[in-house]
C-alpha cells in the first residue's frame, strides 16, 4: 500500500515538474526515497508436528460414509487416515480375531 502511494506521489512530482513547476532535488529524492523496515530471520529448521488438534466444539464434514462391519467385534487396526481416498475392495480396518 505504501508503495502504490510513493508511486503516486512520484508520478504527481513528475507531471508537476513537466508542467514548468520548478520542484528542489532534495524534496524529489525524499519523495522516492523508500522507506525502511526492519525484519526479523531465522534458519529453518526440520521437526516432528503431532497430527492432533485439541480444541473445543463439533467438526462437519462436506461428506460423510457409514462404514459397518457385518460381524461384531473390536477394531484392532486402522489401516487409512481421515481425508484419504479408499476404492471398492481396500481394507479400511481389521477386526480383533479373538
Amino acid at each position: 500500500m505504501k508503495m502504490r502511494w510513493m508511486v503516486g506521489a512520484a508520478a504527481v512530482l513528475f507531471a508537476a515538474a513537466g508542467c514548468g513547476r520548478k520542484t528542489s532535488g532534495p524534496q524529489v529524492e525524499a519523495a522516492l526515497k523508500p522507506e525502511r523496515i526492519e525484519i526479523q530471520v531465522a534458519a529453518a529448521e526440520t521437526r516432528q508436528v503431532d497430527r492432533i488438534i485439541n480444541v473445543t466444539g463439533s467438526l462437519h464434514p462436506d461428506e460423510t460414509v457409514n462404514v459397518s462391519s457385518e460381524v461384531a467385534g473390536r477394531v484392532a487396526s486402522i489401516h487409512v487416515d481421515f481425508g484419504q481416498q479408499v476404492r471398492a475392495g481396500d481394507v479400511i480396518a481389521e477386526l480383533d480375531k479373538r
